[in-house]
């Protein structure tokens, strides 16, 4: 019967009533319940083991929330970008309609004889001849009708880098940097998810290969940017330093996903090895070293970045020591791995723990072949494409680090390899980067004053370089401290007379 039917408490229409109130404007009241209902936990806060109670886990919803925010934001802002470029061709087609109609051609009477005239002077375009092609042609070089999502998120972060660079007001030097930051960070995420696209084998592969001429361009654009940017500040072009080389330890850090989908069977296809890399990388001694899409093409895009950076720029040479400790630090673990069978270890007690094959090489015990590693294989399946960026990176080297100049022509003597076309590196030079590879194969992070392979490659800072540690001498921590308190305010008020 309907008069038998139990009305809601005071408290219950209070919890309704807060909830409606408390909805965000977007959703509906059932889908702010259902959202509320995934993440309502057994138990009470103070008591989370009863089974009695139900109570709401903040901590996850407001985790949530951020997530869902942050992906609404993303969608307006992409929303925002495509009306901009919309806006953007309207203008163009308005601006190339006022150019005038086409004149008419005069007629021409039978009876007249023409006279030749003198050819007119081309007139000369002042429009935007100081430009850089590659700002002008910006639409044209990332049309990415073929890159999908991917593609898509390229376009719509570089927009923004785009439009400060073309504008004809004061650039911002830092909402330039905070887009060439935004820009840098989308690169490495929009290749991630090209590589793992659900898709079937051949609209992958072409797919991921538009994906990586979007990407080479747009870090070109990166670069013009970069360029702009330390025309106009200082400060600021340090963070994008910092992130335009993690962005570069990203990109090669996706070797490590594919390696491990090549071994495990979920990879892309191999192909035939590209004629583009050497003939050590492409005939290696080992038969069983196949070729991987992704991998070669990762490579060559890792080239063609280190190849964009020009040697006369300051700002350039830091870029690539940038890049060049990048290489080094991947090279490092894998030459660890080739070396002594095994990946590194964190410690020294690790790394003595782990040689329990020792006991193989006692007298009288007959040596047993232990199977592969995985981190001899990943190692194993990189290394062609690793020794080609090498190769490439040293070859580039001189000119961004410092070449010996003959003194009898004043310039660059030959380097030894054939493949180096910029000279030979100093010693000086060859001697760090040798430093470098040898602190990224045994992480030494931690080097003291005295440590003789102080002197490398190391990872850039956002924020300029850190503060420098003093030197105590042996004192102890509290004496000193004292000390410079009093030396650098003093204490002359102590000495005075009451």
């Amino acid at each position: 019967m309907a008069g038998s039917r139990k009305l809601p408490s005071e408290r219950t229409i209070a919890f309704a009533v807060s909830i409606v109130r408390s909805k965000p404007p977007e959703l509906t009241i059932a889908e702010y319940i259902q959202l509320l209902r995934q993440h309502v936990a057994k138990g009470r806060r103070e008591n989370a083991l009863s089974s009695a109670y139900r109570h709401l886990d903040r901590s996850s919803y407001w985790r949530a929330e951020f997530e869902r925010m942050k992906a609404a934001l993303e969608s307006v802002e992409g929303e925002n970008v495509d009306l901009k470029r919309e806006v953007d061709g309207l203008k163009e087609k308005v601006a190339s309609a006022k150019q005038g109609p086409v004149k008419k051609r005069k007629r021409v009477d039978e009876d007249v004889i023409p006279v030749p005239r003198s050819p007119k002077k081309a007139r000369r375009d002042d429009g935007g001849g100081k430009k850089d092609d590659a700002l002008l042609n910006l639409e044209l070089d990332l049309e990415l009708t073929g890159a999908g999502d991917a593609g898509n998120t390229i376009m719509r972060s570089f927009f923004q880098v785009h439009s400060l660079l073309k504008s004809r007001q004061t650039i911002d030097p830092p909402a330039l940097a905070y887009q060439l930051v935004e820009a840098a960070e989308v690169l490495p995420r929009a290749l991630s998810e090209a590589i793992a696209s659900p898709s079937s084998a051949g609209q992958t592969a072409e797919t991921f290969s538009s994906v990586i001429v979007a990407t080479g361009r747009s870090f070109r654009s990166l670069v013009i940017g970069f360029n702009k940017l330390g025309q106009v500040s200082d400060g600021a072009e340090r963070r994008v330093t910092y992130a335009l080389v993690q962005m570069y330890e990203k990109l090669l850090g996706l070797f490590e996903d594919t390696s491990a989908a090549e071994l495990h069977g979920t990879g892309q296809t191999t192909v035939a090895q590209d004629r583009s890399l050497s003939k050590k990388a492409k005939q290696p001694a080992n038969p069983t070293v196949k070729d991987v899409s992704c991998l070669n093409a990762l490579t060559k895009l890792l080239c063609n970045m280190l190849d964009v950076l020009d040697a006369k720029s300051e700002s350039h040479k830091t870029l690539f020591e940038g890049f060049a400790y990048v290489v080094l630090n991947s090279l490092g673990p894998k030459l660890y791995a080739i070396v002594f069978g095994d990946q590194r270890r964190q410690s020294v007690a690790d790394e003595i723990a782990n040689i329990s094959y020792l006991e193989e090489f006692e007298e009288g015990a007959e040596t047993v072949p232990k199977p592969e590693t995985t981190a001899v294989q990943i190692a194993k399946l990189q290394a062609p494409y690793l020794i080609h960026l090498l190769n490439h990176m040293m070859t580039a080297a001189p000119a961004h680090l410092g070449a010996i100049i003959s003194a009898k022509t004043g310039k660059p003597k030959a380097a030894n390899n054939k493949g180096s076309l910029k000279g030979a590196l100093t010693i000086v030079a060859k001697e760090r980067l040798q430093r470098t590879l040898v602190s990224c194969m045994f992480a030494q992070e931690d080097a003291d004053e005295n440590d003789p392979f102080k002197d490398c490659l190391s990872m850039p800072v956002s924020g300029g370089p850190a503060l420098p540690m003093p030197k105590l001498k042996g004192r102890d921590v509290k004496e000193w401290f004292q000390e410079e308190v009093w030396q650098l305010l003093g204490w002359e008020i102590l000495s005075r007379e009451a």
